[in-house]
């Protein structure tokens, strides 16, 4: 009951939405609605912050819902005809991760957070037509991309002048904001976090819907490089 009643929050925009205003205040995203200009989104722990404080730095006044990482809100920028950008990163990165920073090392959450996994990507790839998919890779190594990619998208200049210069103002900030966590639930990479991750990974390998979740991020990462020949 308790899998189900999370399911049906999570893929329910009406239902998420109140839990959103009820349960969990305050919180940092924001669900899409009819003004939003962009939805920036995927599951946790794929680079969404450094995504977000990015375009805030390059398009401080594009309407951005983020965050949010739920199938509700998938379903709301669906509704709407919201542009929206999927960052995928693959299954053990993210769930060892996600193990570590939200469940405190509790090994007994990788089942839900796996789940979680596939029920999302699952969804995602069911309605490629009208989602872009960016790598969490890709951001990282070449962040210049994503930014290009949602000026295209949502009709804006895009002044690439000083581009590093702004884009160490970024992690500057994010370093900042990372100063009082403690290591394992930084939003940035760090020597302590990879060790605990690590003792997840024979898990998340080993689990019943590790295929499923390999499968999809497969296709995923299909079609961003279909993308990219494009």
């Amino acid at each position: 009951m308790k899998l189900f009643l999370r399911k049906l929050i999570r893929n329910s925009p009406f239902a998420f939405s109140l839990y959103l205003s009820i349960v969990r205040p305050p919180v940092r995203g924001r669900m899409p609605d009819r003004s939003t200009q962009l939805h920036l989104t995927g599951f946790p722990r794929s680079a969404n912050t450094l995504a977000m404080r990015m375009l805030h730095e390059f398009f401080p006044a594009l309407a951005i819902s983020t965050h949010i990482h739920t199938i509700a809100s998938l379903k709301l920028a669906l509704k709407y005809n919201i542009p929206t950008v999927v960052l995928v990163r693959d299954p053990v990165s993210t769930i060892t991760s996600l193990v570590v920073m939200r469940a405190n090392g509790d090994a007994s959450y990788v089942s839900t957070f796996i789940r979680d996994y596939v029920d999302y990507n699952e969804y995602v790839e069911s309605h490629l037509d009208s989602f872009t998919i960016f790598s969490f890779y890709e951001l990282v190594s070449e962040p210049k991309k994503l930014v290009r990619l949602v000026a295209e998208t949502v009709r804006l200049d895009f002044d690439e002048t000083n581009f590093d210069r702004r884009m160490a103002k970024v992690y500057k900030v994010m370093d900042i904001a990372e100063d009082n966590r403690e290591a394992h639930v930084s939003q940035l990479p760090n020597a302590d976090k990879e060790r605990l991750k690590k003792e997840y990974v024979k898990l998340v390998e080993s689990h019943p819907l590790f295929e499923r979740a390999q499968r999809v991020y497969s296709v995923l990462m299909e079609e961003v490089d279909s993308s990219s020949n494009n």
